[in-house]
């Protein structure tokens, strides 16, 4: 079974396959850069590694996270991404996805009658790429 890390982003639920998840913990400073797009929130210093941090609601369409407060560091291919999202939930497995395709989802599921998208993490990434270039 894959477990997710759970999140909220503008006052709605997701998750993030821990396969992709590297760590999570608070937004702390970001240093913002010039010229960048609405999504780019900058760039931070995770234990020696420079970071571009995204507004993952911003960058999902789900609208800014209101009260970012928690940094998800999640890497693919070697490389690393910071999404600030508003709250962590927890980290655990879910209930069976209903499978969504294209997109930025890779499914959704109804816990405790909540609605969770689960997120595609190379398509976030992918699409963070053409948003910041």
């Amino acid at each position: 079974m894959t477990a997710y890390v759970r999140l909220e982003v503008g006052g709605e639920r997701y998750a993030l396959p821990v396969e992709h998840v590297r760590e999570v913990g608070p937004l702390g400073e970001v240093t913002p850069l010039p010229r960048s797009s609405a999504e780019t929130l900058g760039i931070v210093n995770v234990r020696g590694h420079i970071v571009p941090v995204f507004d993952l609601g911003s960058l999902i369409g789900a609208g800014q996270a209101s009260r970012a407060e928690r940094l998800v560091v999640a890497s693919v291919d070697g490389g690393q991404i910071g999404f600030a999202v508003d709250e962590i939930v927890a980290v655990g497995e879910l209930p069976e996805l209903e499978p969504e395709t294209g997109g930025l989802l890779l499914g959704t599921t109804n816990l405790a009658g909540r609605l969770v998208g689960v997120l595609d993490v190379p398509a976030l990434v992918e699409r963070a790429g053409r948003r910041a270039a």
